[in-house]
């Protein structure tokens, strides 16, 4: 049970940045640490398999599809940025 809720943690932790809901400091004002899955100090390079996808897999299996329409959203908008 307690694997679980570490890894839904990691995941809320990882959508809130990810997404740019929170910022580190919001995040660690309420929690006593911080876990995700990718670098927050180098940028996400889009592509198969990157943080997004991870996340938005995550979020399918927990069908929570609003996070994930999302998380499409803020790839696509990342993958223009970084062209």
């Amino acid at each position: 049970m307690a694997v679980e809720s570490d890894e839904r943690k990691l995941m809320e932790q990882s959508y809130l940045l990810i997404t740019g809901r929170k910022s580190f400091e919001e995040i660690l004002e309420t929690e006593d640490e911080l876990a995700v899955i990718f670098n927050p100090y180098k940028p996400i390079k889009v592509m198969e398999g990157d943080a997004y996808d991870c996340l938005i897999d995550y979020y399918i299996t927990t069908e929570e599809y609003e996070k994930c329409d999302e998380l499409r959203q803020v790839k696509e908008l990342n993958k223009l940025i970084n062209l």
